[in-house]
């Protein structure tokens, strides 16, 4: 992320995905195949600079970009690839 005096600061976005009966959730919130964008809240753990060892975390408002893809293994069996990928596009406004 770039900051206002123009160094470049690393983040990090912890999301919480989960799988439950057939459902994909992102931070709770139910997605279906194909392409979402959310706005949600979530932990964001920034690092300082190079010469910073100590991490910050807050709480901050997080844009996403995720995309759900879902293929059947197998014709024969229920078993299905679930592959689900994010984009992080804008911290708290910032993109």
């Amino acid at each position: 992320m770039l900051q206002s005096n123009g160094d470049l600061q690393e983040g990090q976005v912890v999301l919480n995905i989960t799988y439950v009966n057939g459902q994909v959730y992102v931070n709770d919130f139910p997605l279906k195949s194909g392409v979402t964008r959310i706005k949600c809240q979530t932990l964001i753990l920034e690092s300082g600079n190079a010469d910073s060892l100590l991490n910050q975390k807050r709480l901050g408002i997080v844009s996403v970009r995720i995309m759900i893809h879902e293929w059947p293994l197998a014709s024969s069996s229920n078993l299905q690839l679930i592959v689900v990928q994010e984009e992080v596009t804008e911290i708290d406004g910032k993109q």
